[in-house]
């Protein structure tokens, strides 16, 4: 199950196997903000962060990449049960996001330079911890 598989390793997982934009990526991290800002009940955590992530992945390779695989493909790579899971998810998410799934050049830039100037300061064998906001996580 992929929720016994580290963060790191996860993400890289979803790297090696989706042959995705770093767009996607980066864009997946913003929409995963946007979710918790929108209503504090929703909070990134252990028990939820494997799913979130790579439902925000999969929704943003839908909206930035040219081509992209099924959605049964995705289900396995992300490590659901099936295409009713992912489905799901998916629609779960897009609701959550109120189908608002544009972002700013503006905003894509932030966090990427936040994303950079975070890499360069944290040690490679720190524990995951989500943040809020790259604001937030700047902040700690």
């Amino acid at each position: 199950h992929m929720q016994t598989m580290g963060v790191r390793k996860y993400v890289l997982r979803l790297y090696e196997y989706l042959d995705c934009s770093d767009v996607a990526f980066i864009t997946a991290l913003m929409y995963l903000d946007r979710i918790q800002a929108a209503n504090n009940n929703n909070r990134l955590t252990l028990l939820n962060l494997h799913r979130l992530f790579a439902t925000a992945v999969l929704v943003a390779i839908k909206y930035h990449d040219d081509e992209h695989f099924s959605n049964e493909y995705y289900a396995q790579v992300f490590g659901m049960k099936g295409l009713e899971e992912i489905n799901e998810l998916e629609a779960l998410f897009l609701s959550l996001m109120d189908f608002r799934v544009g972002v700013s050049e503006k905003e894509y830039y932030f966090y990427k330079m936040h994303l950079m100037q975070s890499q360069m300061e944290i040690p490679t064998h720190t524990s995951f911890e989500p943040c809020t906001s790259p604001v937030a996580c700047s902040a700690a």
